[in-house]
């Protein structure tokens, strides 16, 4: 059965945003930046990211690059101004 959409692995999400392993995580785990569904296999579970959550991890990571918080670039991609 073939997936209607296309999910991409950590490794893959962290190249492209051309951050660490280590910085997604903390995007992910800490500030919820975005929600990856987890797929099980085995006894490990492996986070997949939407086009979608691709799509608002570069409008945060342009937001960081023109100068604004970490925090900050979440709210706004999350469409809070945070006034």
């Amino acid at each position: 059965m073939a997936r209607s959409k296309p999910l991409y692995g950590s490794v893959a999400v962290a190249v492209e945003l051309g951050i660490s392993l280590r910085q997604l995580y903390y995007w992910v785990e800490v500030l919820h930046a975005v929600r990856p569904e987890n797929h099980q296999h085995g006894m490990r579970v492996f986070r997949r990211f939407t086009t979608h959550d691709m799509t608002r991890l570069r409008a945060i990571k342009r937001f960081i690059e023109r100068g604004y918080t970490l925090r900050a670039a979440i709210r706004f991609v999350n469409g809070r101004s945070g006034r």
